[in-house]
């Protein structure tokens, strides 16, 4: 195996593992055919494109149909999706209210002008 077909073989990687299991032999054949018609620097311009515009369709598409399975799945158990998302609630919710009170006392600094001469008087009136 040459190094041409090395890189398009990563490239191919762009695409879903489920997506590549199926097609990447035939892809593969593909670019040694159009590999021994033609090696010019737009074939490999011409095949990043490709990759790149039909990996992010293909990505994209597999996204909706994630969504849509999803969204069929929690339309069945209505239970199960009220729990779900009140646990998300109540764990925003807590991660919000803790993160406040760890800013307010712990990041914020002090709202005066020479915090630092706070602590030095009092060490002073010992």
């Amino acid at each position: 195996m040459e190094w041409a077909e090395r890189f398009y073989r990563a490239l191919l990687l762009c695409y879903p593992a489920e997506f590549r299991c199926e097609y990447a032999a035939e892809m593969t054949q593909a670019f040694r055919d159009r590999y021994r018609e033609e090696r010019t620097p737009l074939l490999w311009f011409d095949l990043i494109a490709d990759v790149g515009i039909t990996a992010s369709r293909e990505h994209c598409h597999m996204l909706w149909n994630d969504l849509r399975y999803s969204a069929r799945t929690l339309r069945k158990a209505p239970v199960f999706t009220a729990a779900a998302i009140l646990t998300l609630a109540l764990g925003i919710g807590a991660n919000t209210a803790i993160f406040s009170v760890v800013n307010a006392v712990m990041l914020r600094p002090l709202p005066v002008r020479r915090a630092g001469s706070i602590d030095a008087g009092r060490r002073e009136k010992r």
